[in-house]
């Protein structure tokens, strides 16, 4: 069973390395005024915007984090029933950074990579998906789920131009 918090450290080393809660500009296509903390978008998080988390004190905007962690990102990924460490972290933090349809079809073609399948590529994270976790050797999936993760940015930035720039920040956390 993976841990919560080694999860949510490993997340915050790429959205706020030294927890110091500073509210960044971080515009989406939906909303070009977007800001984020700890990693929590506004675009993508209007519950955070009502709930006053870009004004909150440091501790508490982390806490809070922490609880959208927890209940948007490593419950529905199934944190708790992945037993390698790494695997959960890196899955999780993809979830967090791309959504979790996504984060799962990536994991999904990373187990059909290394035991040929067949996982369905449907995004949903299910016992199926879950057994064949466990069926893999975590180093293996590890390293394919960190190659189909840069396979995915590679084509997102080649499909969206303005994404470019974003790109080497992506195969770093990627990588990492």
């Amino acid at each position: 069973m993976a841990d919560l918090l080694q999860s949510f450290s490993y997340t915050m080393k790429f959205e706020d390395a030294q927890l110091s809660g500073v509210i960044t500009k971080d515009p989406t296509k939906s909303d070009p005024n977007a800001v984020a903390r700890f990693g929590i978008n506004s675009a993508a998080n209007p519950q955070a915007v009502r709930d006053g988390f870009y004004e909150m004190s440091t501790e508490a905007a982390l806490q809070y984090s922490q609880d959208v962690f927890k209940y948007d990102y490593f419950s529905p990924c199934c944190g708790y029933q992945i037993t390698d460490q790494n695997v959960a972290n890196k899955f999780i933090d993809l979830a967090f950074n791309e959504g979790r349809t996504q984060a799962t079809k990536i994991l999904q073609r990373a187990i059909n990579y290394v035991i040929a399948g067949p996982v369905a590529i449907d995004g949903q994270i299910g016992q199926h998906t879950l057994d064949a976790i466990k069926a893999c050797d975590p180093v293996e999936l590890l390293a394919a789920i960190k190659d189909k993760a840069r396979d995915f940015y590679v084509a997102l930035a080649s499909a969206n131009p303005e994404m470019k720039n974003d790109l080497a920040d992506w195969l770093v956390r990627v990588q990492a």
